[in-house]
C-alpha cells in the first residue's frame, strides 16, 4: 500500500510538471505562422507557408553551354555568393542559403531572408550580380516570377473568370494594366456552403512592388475595402 501511494504521488507530480511544460512551451509552427500573417484561423496554413518560402526564392535560366550548369550545387552556391558580394549585396547582409539545380537546367536560389529576393529583383542589382559571375555573366538571366497576395472574405459575387473583373480591380486600385494577372478563389466553388457570402481570394501580380503596395495600402474589391 505504501508503494502504491508513492507511485500515485510520483505520477501526479509528473503529470503536473508535464502540463506546466506544455503550457509554457513555444507556439506551434501553425500558431506562429498564423500570428505572423494575421490570417483567419480557417486559412490553409500550407498556402501561407508556401508563399513565405517563395518570397525568399529567385529563378535563374542558363544557356546550354553555361559552365555553371556543370558544377555541383555546393560549387554553384559558393560562386553565387561571391558574385553577390562583388555586386554589393553583401553590404545588406544578403546571402544565398541554398541553390537547387532544376530538371529544366535552371537554378532555384533561396535567400535566408526575403530581402535578398527583393534586392536581386531590382534590375540594376540583377545586372550587377550577373556581371560579377565568373565567367562574366555566364549567360545567366533572372527569370521573373509571379507574386501572390491572399485577400480574405471577398464577396462571392466577384466573377473571377471574367477579364473585366480583373480590369475593374486594376482601375479602382490604381494598378497598371497587366500587372494583375489572375484572381482565383482559395477553395473551388463546389466546396462552398450554400450560406456563404464571402471567400478568400488569391491575387497574382507580375510586379513584386505592386504586390507589396497592395499589402501595405490595402485594396478595394467589388466595393469592399480590404486591409491586410
Amino acid at each position: 500500500m505504501v508503494l502504491a501511494s508513492v507511485q500515485n504521488r510520483t505520477l501526479a507530480s509528473l503529470l503536473k510538471t508535464t502540463r506546466g511544460l506544455i503550457s509554457n512551451s513555444r507556439k506551434s509552427f501553425k500558431d506562429a505562422l498564423l500570428d505572423n500573417n494575421s490570417a483567419p484561423l480557417n486559412v490553409d496554413t500550407r498556402i501561407l507557408a508556401r508563399e513565405g518560402i517563395k518570397a525568399q526564392q529567385i529563378l535563374f535560366d542558363l544557356p546550354a553551354n553555361s559552365e555553371t550548369r556543370e558544377l555541383n550545387q555546393g560549387e554553384i552556391l559558393k560562386r553565387f555568393n561571391k558574385a553577390l558580394t562583388d555586386a554589393g549585396g553583401d553590404a545588406a547582409g544578403l546571402k544565398f542559403q541554398s541553390v537547387e539545380r532544376l530538371v529544366n537546367k535552371g537554378i532555384l536560389g533561396e535567400f535566408a531572408m526575403d530581402e535578398g529576393a527583393k534586392w536581386i529583383a531590382q534590375q540594376v542589382n540583377a545586372d550587377n550580380f550577373i556581371a560579377a559571375l565568373s565567367p562574366p555573366g555566364d549567360g545567366l538571366t533572372v527569370k521573373k516570377r509571379n507574386h501572390l497576395v491572399i485577400t480574405y472574405y471577398i464577396p462571392l459575387h466577384l466573377n473571377t473568370g471574367d477579364p473585366s473583373s480583373i480590369t475593374e480591380i486594376e482601375e479602382v486600385n490604381g494598378i497598371l494594366e497587366g500587372e494583375l494577372l489572375q484572381a482565383c478563389w482559395v477553395k473551388p466553388p463546389n466546396q462552398r456552403s450554400t450560406k456563404q457570402t464571402c471567400r478568400h481570394l488569391i491575387l497574382t501580380f507580375s510586379n513584386p512592388d505592386t504586390a507589396n503596395r497592395a499589402k501595405g495600402g490595402g485594396l478595394v474589391i467589388v466595393t469592399k475595402e480590404f486591409q491586410f
